[in-house]
């Protein structure tokens, strides 16, 4: 009772496959992957497990090491250096009912870096005590020497790191830099800050990092705000008088009366017709 029922690396193969009594295995990663995500069913729901992971390694020194005399050995089962979170469990089902629950265990791994995984399985019956372990000890793809570094942004190894994010020798990787700085040698050696923004202003400070100045529009162009908005509300203002002045003249103009109009009126001509008639 000390076996499992499955084990496995997302994304990657066990070799050699997986059988309960072989206790050692090994796995290769592609680049892309961050996280080593260790899936496991137990054969008995009462049993007791542990997962350890040990230190990040590169496989040269690895190889070195070992070719000393000196077996690379796991993180002991009392000394895990990562609490491994739970995640998502899913059922293996066969004929329509769930069978067992798939667990979970993550770990991370950078690029060109080797490490060792620990399962230790207690059997579920306290009088026996039996304990077993499993070994699996995983590789995760290195970039070649052309294209040294791993970019997180684009997946892809590259010469030069984008802007924000400096060559990280250790982790072969591009890696992030200081909050607010453009380019960078390292987390805390900014060289240069972040563009000036509308709301922002980013300066450049002697202990390497970049100090952010929160400014608003109206806080940067107040009087220029204040001036435009008194010349807005003097040109409403002149519009109103001048619509106000030709209403006026409009009510006091008046039209030029015919005689013609007038009740009973008549032109000369007319009234001495009517004379001689």
């Amino acid at each position: 009772q000390t076996e499992l029922k499955a084990l496995r690396v997302e994304d990657g193969v066990l070799q050699p496959p997986f059988w309960p009594g072989v206790r050692k295995y090994q796995v290769v990663l592609n680049m892309q992957q961050d996280l080593i995500r260790l899936m496991y069913v137990l054969v008995d729901s009462q049993q007791k497990i542990r997962c350890t992971a040990g230190p990040q390694e590169l496989p040269k020194s690895a190889e070195a090491h070992s070719s000393d005399g000196n077996n690379h050995q796991s993180v002991p089962p009392g000394d895990s250096l990562m609490v491994s979170s739970r995640g998502s469990e899913r059922a293996f089902t066969g004929t329509g009912e769930v069978q067992r629950m798939e667990h979970q265990q993550i770990f991370p791994i950078d690029v060109g870096h080797r490490r060792t995984l620990t399962i230790t399985v207690e059997t579920a019956n306290p009088v026996l005590a039996n304990v077993g372990v499993y070994v699996v000890e995983v590789t995760r793809a290195d970039c070649d020497l052309a294209k040294p570094f791993f970019n997180t942004l684009s997946s892809s190894c590259v010469n030069n790191c984008p802007e924000g994010h400096y060559q990280n020798h250790a982790a072969k990787r591009c890696s992030a830099c200081g909050a607010n700085c453009a380019i960078c040698k390292g987390p805390l050696r900014c060289e240069l800050c972040r563009e000036d923004t509308l709301h922002r202003a980013y300066r450049l400070l002697p202990d390497g990092k970049c100090f952010e100045l929160v400014s608003s529009f109206e806080e940067k162009y107040y009087w220029w705000c204040v001036s435009a908005g008194i010349f807005a509300a003097l040109l409403v203002c002149l519009c109103f008088v001048q619509l106000c002045v030709c209403l006026c003249d409009r009510d006091q103009y008046e039209a030029p009366v015919r005689k013609d109009s007038l009740p009973g009126g008549g032109t000369d001509s007319d009234l001495e017709t009517s004379r001689m008639l």
